[in-house]
């Protein structure tokens, strides 16, 4: 399910790597709702491959967000081993 969040943009969360969006997009901001094991890593592409356009600090911990402001032209897909994740989109 997806929620309307300031600016048009949506917001859903992800216990596994996943799918975000299958067209070009930017990603605002991740949010840890539970901690992560490792690093997540978001591709611009609809699979965990290709261009990575970011790599957060290994281990982010509950209640850690990372703004970020990045437009992908081909899809986005997050990627990452554990834990839960909120996504802020468009």
């Amino acid at each position: 399910m997806s929620t309307d969040v300031f600016r048009g943009q949506s917001a859903l969360q992800f216990a596994a790597s996943s799918l975000v969006k299958n067209r070009p997009g930017r990603i605002y901001k991740l949010h840890v709702q539970a901690a992560v094991t490792g690093s997540i890593t978001v591709y611009d592409n609809t699979a965990a491959s290709g261009q990575i356009v970011y790599v957060s600090p290994a281990g982010p911990v509950i209640g850690q967000s990372f703004e970020l402001d990045i437009p992908c032209r081909t899809g986005i897909y997050l990627s990452f081993t554990s834990g839960t994740v909120t996504v802020v989109f468009t």
